[in-house]
């Protein structure tokens, strides 16, 4: 046998360096197709099925959606029509916005809302606010928690005077340079907060509690005037109310709706009570009913579930050039001084290597939105209720069969839950709102049967057409309001069932409680 034909082994070591070798090879062509794969799925074709918006568009080609809507809600706004400077300069800026935005970035607003920094202050404190500032020290944690838990929500439920509520008193008294701009800003029919920054935080969102703990202070006001028979001062700081609460919804933020929402609602009851007094006049009993047939014209939520929309679009546009995790991130991640930090490298190196098909998800989220649009457009509460849950039910069904795919993709993890927020934000929200508009005109109407004929009717369509064009029905049922007269036709007890549907008897008229009451005559005044 020839020795020097047969062919030598390879050394146990270099056949380990090959197969290492060869899969390094194997591996870096795979991250390199895996990264050619995610490059391609972040391209995002501009059109209607995708980005929605067309134009204009920003200096790295992206669709710039502040630009756009901007230029959509300033259209007609002036310096000398906009309420939102007077608004500022009533209730002031929030501490948390100078932690959020950057100067130069507050400057640009003002800039573009003509106030000039530093913004003039009012000295306005919601109650929470003066208390602290003044009695926080020097109460003990009993007296706090009366004021903050109990006299807060009571001061504007029923007319009061200072015997029974003396801090509440002085707090009213304080706040009244603020009142009075207040009362100018409303004046105007204006409501307009620039988009200079689209995403992250609204300009706006800040400033939403002020406004609403203004309306609140509003109210209280108008309880205080009518406990000392100021019937007069207690409809005007009603209605001035109700005029910020529908300034507030010319805004397409959804957060600027719902808090006109609840101001509305807090104000209406404020109303209703007023009414159920027995001591507003015949003239009085109109004006109130005038003043709140133009806010029954409840405009569409069309503009903010757009808002909604672009928001998330314009989003979804960043994270297809900066990477959706490294967004995220830089979204959740602050520095203890207000402004963001580095994303973590986990969120980069996964954003690099996880396709994910933007355009797709583009079109899914402008699906969802189109079926949100077509459920809101159901004239009744119970037909929206249903198709709202159909869409949930159908985005659930499309969603839960997909983990890793909402691993991969997490704003596909956010659509069961948009679809299950859509019921309460878009329908019942609204909805109440509605019936509380219309128990209080019914309300006024009772009042003026009242003044006529020396007690309630005995029933509510003894009303119409004379007092009351139609009486409303129910709108969570579909039913009969709940109408009970009382104290020999010398008080009422009228209310909706709410939206849970059950009736509980219309007791309890505080802001938590399901059922939506007002009460008449003696009823009122114990």
């Amino acid at each position: 046998m020839n020795v020097s034909s047969v062919t030598p082994k390879p050394a146990p070591g270099k056949k380990w360096l090959r197969i290492m070798a060869m899969f390094v090879v194997l591996l870096l062509a795979s991250l390199a197709a895996d990264m050619i794969w995610v490059r391609a799925w972040r391209h995002i074709p501009i059109g209607y099925a995708t980005t929605r918006l067309t134009g204009p568009l920003r200096s790295d080609g992206l669709v710039n959606y502040a630009a756009a809507l901007d230029s959509k809600y300033s259209r007609g706004v002036t310096a000398e029509n906009n309420a939102v400077p007077l608004l500022i300069q009533a209730t002031g800026v929030p501490a948390t916005y100078h932690a959020a935005l950057s100067k130069a970035y507050q400057k640009q607003l003002f800039s573009r809302l003509h106030i000039i920094m530093p913004v003039p202050q009012s000295g306005f404190h919601s109650y929470y606010q003066w208390v602290s500032l003044k009695l926080g020290n020097n109460l003990s944690n009993a007296q706090w928690n009366t004021e903050i838990t109990h006299v807060d929500p009571a001061f504007r439920l029923h007319p009061w005077t200072e015997k029974e509520f003396p801090l509440a008193a002085k707090w009213i008294h304080a706040n009244a340079r603020a009142f009075r701009i207040l009362h100018e800003a409303v004046e105007r029919p204006r409501y307009y907060f620039p988009l200079v920054r689209f995403h992250y935080i609204n300009a706006e969102t800040p400033f939403l509690a002020n406004f609403r703990a203004a309306a609140s202070a509003l109210a209280a006001r108008a309880m205080f005037r009518l406990g000392h028979g100021n019937i007069r001062g207690a409809t005007a700081d009603i209605d001035n109310a109700l005029r910020l609460a529908t300034l507030m919804s010319q805004s397409p933020s959804l957060m600027a709706r719902l808090s006109a929402e609840s101001v509305d609602i807090l104000v209406l009851q404020a109303e209703g009570t007023a009414v159920g007094t027995g001591l507003l006049t015949r003239g009085e009993l109109q004006d109130i009913s005038r003043h709140t047939v133009p806010h029954s014209a409840i405009l569409p939520l069309t503009a903010q579930l757009n808002f909604q929309r672009y928001d998330g679009l314009a989003f979804l546009e960043r994270a297809s050039r900066y990477g959706i995790r490294t967004l995220i991130a830089d979204f959740n991640v602050k520095s203890p001084n207000g402004p963001p930090l580095p994303p973590p490298l986990s969120a980069k190196i996964l954003d690099a290597m996880i396709p994910i098909n933007f355009a797709a998800t583009m079109r899914r989220k402008n699906q969802f939105y189109d079926q949100s649009l077509m459920a809101m457009n159901h004239k009744s509460y119970l037909q929206r209720k249903i198709a709202l849950h159909h869409l949930y039910q159908y985005v659930i069904r499309s969603t839960s069969g997909h983990p890793l795919r909402q691993w991969i993709n997490p704003v596909d993890a956010q659509l069961p839950i948009l679809a299950r927020s859509m019921p309460s934000f878009f329908n019942t929200f609204p909805e109440e709102l509605l019936m509380r508009r219309r128990i209080t005109l019914l309300a006024v109407a009772l009042a003026i049967y009242k003044l006529a004929h020396g007690q309630y009717p005995q029933r509510l369509s003894a009303l119409a057409p004379h007092y009351i064009k139609t009486i409303p029905v129910d709108g969570f049922t579909g039913n009969p309001l709940k109408y009970h007269l009382l104290n020999h036709g010398q008080s009422f007890l009228l209310y909706s069932v709410g939206p849970n549907g059950v009736d509980n008897g219309g007791t309890g008229a505080g802001m938590h409680n399901d059922s939506i009451v007002v009460r008449g005559g003696a009823a009122v005044v114990e």
